[in-house]
């Protein structure tokens, strides 16, 4: 659907020749789906990540609102890119996408260390303000730097963080592709024995032949990884990352992390596509965070409710 689709649809029989390799008659068509196609590929593996994202971070701090946005680790990597983008001094002589992904790198990186450090003494809800806070403190910060920019770097700012999965380069695309893939795949085999201890506590971990702070690095090293690339490739999406594994858990009732594991990339990756389809033919010019936040606010609404009314005995 989001191949042949959009302002011009494209008859079904003719993309799934070009999908093959075929020729058809208007040659504009094979740009077009080109295009599509990558951007297709570029949400379901960008949505896949977040969502696979959430679900560690959700078990790892034993939390279901915890996610890349609310915990702040997003907000770090826009702080990064905000600098790349839009700072003057010594970042400004430091020009090119690879100042962007290098600062937002640092940045997420930075806020995911703060958090795992924190979490030894602090947890729940308490840590979850604590992540808000980031947010806001980088927040700040940026508007700080969109005070220092040009008219035309604040514009390029601003239409990042709207997030959008139709910025592709050529160039670069496969080879994030191809890093996303191998970490997710990573993730796949080395996060489900740990994360089945680890939601019962630090002691089952040690009890299961893990060891924390091997755990934790890798915790760190890979989401770091993820959020990173999909935060600079994307902007910061919002909601896929916190709603998409509680509607895993809803569905599958499983607690093997290795079926929410799969499961959660899945249907990340298909409310991806869905979204960037409901936005190529809204007609209007919608961010994409409007669309995520019409999905993901409800469910997240829905998760407080249950967890206070399990709390509360009803």
């Amino acid at each position: 659907m989001n191949l042949f689709s959009g302002d011009a649809n494209i008859p079904l029989q003719e993309a799934w020749s070009l999908l093959w390799g075929g020729v058809v008659e208007n040659t504009s068509w094979s740009y077009i789906m080109e295009e599509r196609l990558l951007r297709t590929i570029n949400a379901a593996l960008s949505g896949g990540a977040l969502a696979f994202s959430g679900l560690v971070l959700q078990s790892f701090f034993r939390n279901p609102l915890a996610g890349p946005g609310v915990l702040g680790v997003s907000s770090g990597a826009s702080v990064g890119v905000a600098a790349g983008i839009l700072a003057t001094g010594f970042v400004a002589e430091w020009t090119g996408l690879f100042s962007q992904y290098a600062l937002g790198a640092i940045g997420a990186f930075s806020v995911l260390v703060v958090l795992i450090i924190l979490n030894k003494w602090i947890k729940g809800v308490t840590l979850l303000v604590i992540g808000l806070m980031i947010s806001f403190f980088a927040s700040s910060f940026v508007n700080l730097l969109l005070n220092l920019a040009n008219d035309a770097q604040t514009r390029r700012y601003v239409e990042w963080g709207f997030g959008s999965f139709s910025s592709v380069s050529h160039e670069t695309f496969g080879w994030y592709a191809l890093v996303l893939i191998a970490v997710i795949l990573f993730g796949i085999f080395y996060f489900p024995k740990l994360l089945n201890a680890w939601v019962y506590g630090e002691q089952q971990v040690i009890a299961s032949g893990f060891s924390l702070s091997r755990g934790r690095l890798m915790i760190v090293l890979t989401l770091g990884i993820l959020i990173t690339l999909v935060t600079l490739q994307c902007g910061p999406v919002s909601f896929i990352g916190i709603a998409v594994p509680q509607l895993i858990r809803l569905l599958f009732k499983s607690v093997h992390h290795l079926v929410l594991l799969i499961a959660s990339f899945v249907g990340g990756a298909l409310i991806a596509v869905l979204a960037d389809f409901i936005l190529r033919n809204a007609g209007l010019p919608l961010p994409l965070n409007a669309i995520t936040a019409l999905f993901g606010a409800p469910v997240i609404i829905f998760v407080i409710i249950r967890s206070s009314k399990k709390q509360i005995g009803i």
